[in-house]
């Protein structure tokens, strides 16, 4: 799942794109009417924040433009290690050319206890799994360092955000209203960069659905978007 591609765009990521693309240099523009707010905003960070909601989360990215990468998250049911109720589930990402599977267990307070390559069968050290779940959580951690969130909530000088369309979808038998949003940010060298989001709104939480960056240099594409949806 790692492959020298993948491990190069998170190192990118983390030490380019990041500090570079923040704050945002949004291009003005009128807000369509709509009556949204992101008051049941869901902000999903890792594994434990899948556990508590979905028993079924799925989802496609392709870091860099590169060929997809599927990800299945699956609730898999409680069981006890050392005494300890955990909650046991599988994250699986497939590709045309690999696929990985790793088997979390999460205890009551969302902390990874157990984590193993399914494949393998060895246990990865949990000092280590951290950066297993990154690749895994690569969207939103995108996201959050964009700040979606605070963008949608408060408009700050020179800073508006784009609504450009308003729509219905379904991700399995869930259906949400979706707003897409456009923004036009500033890299490092001064190049627009088009981002491209859309917050789906299930009535009970509000998630990110998808999330694509456009960028003239090819190491700092990237795209995602949710498939299916099931609620616990």
């Amino acid at each position: 799942m790692f492959n020298k591609r993948t491990t190069r765009f998170i190192a990118i990521f983390t030490l380019l794109v990041l500090p570079f693309c923040s704050p945002l240099a949004i291009a003005e523009e009128d807000l369509l009417d709509f009556d949204f707010d992101l008051a049941n905003w869901f902000e999903i960070e890792g594994v434990g924040d899948l556990v508590s909601n979905f028993s079924r989360f799925v989802y496609v990215m392709n870091p860099e433009g590169d060929e997809l990468t599927q990800i299945i998250y699956e609730y898999l049911g409680k069981e006890t290690i050392d005494g300890v109720e955990l909650e046991k589930v599988s994250m699986r990402g497939s590709s045309p050319s690999e696929e990985q599977e790793m088997l979390f267990w999460i205890d009551r307070d969302g902390q990874m206890n157990k984590v193993i390559d399914n494949q393998s069968g060895e246990e990865i050290p949990l000092m280590f799994a951290g950066f297993v779940t990154m690749f895994f959580f690569l969207p939103f951690y995108m996201a959050d360092a964009f700040d979606i969130e605070g963008l949608l909530l408060e408009d700050t000088e020179g800073e508006v955000i784009v609504l450009t369309d308003v729509s219905e979808r379904t991700f399995g038998d869930l259906t949400a209203d979706i707003f897409f949003y456009t923004l036009t940010a500033k890299d490092d060298a001064g190049e627009d960069v088009l981002i491209f989001f859309e917050i789906g709104d299930f009535g009970d939480f509000q998630i990110m659905v998808s999330f694509d960056i456009d960028a003239p240099d090819e190491e700092e594409t990237f795209g995602f978007w949710v498939e299916e949806i099931v609620l616990h």
